[in-house]
């Protein structure tokens, strides 16, 4: 699959592709996320990213561009919860929900990039 999409792409657009995450990349996509939304199903929300970037940020950097250069992702990061909101007070059919998914953060981030 990744192979077809990249033949579709000039070289200019391939190469860009694999061009390591940089450091002000990575900040970007970790701060201009909204901080008040609930943890994912990891547990961890994007505000311990924020407050421990300093001591995070280097690995982060690292973690990443591994993931994008083996264009491999872990099974937790594959995984989402779906959770079922009501719309209404009466519930009688499944158009009553709305369905979402929980994602880790790191995804969440790493999807951003």
């Amino acid at each position: 699959m990744v192979q077809e999409i990249y033949g579709h792409l000039s070289d200019d657009c391939r190469d860009t592709l694999e061009i390591p995450i940089t450091a002000e990349e990575l900040r970007a996509a970790v701060f201009k996320r909204d901080s008040k939304k609930s943890p994912k199903k990891d547990g961890i929300g994007l505000k311990f990213f924020k407050v421990f970037w300093e001591d995070m940020a280097s690995d982060m950097r690292t973690l990443f561009t591994q993931l994008f250069r083996a264009r491999k992702l872990t099974e937790k990061q594959k995984q989402g919860v779906i959770f079922c909101i009501p719309k209404c007070d009466r519930l009688k059919t499944p158009e009553d929900y709305r369905p979402i998914t929980l994602l880790n953060t790191d995804y969440k981030i790493l999807a951003t990039l």
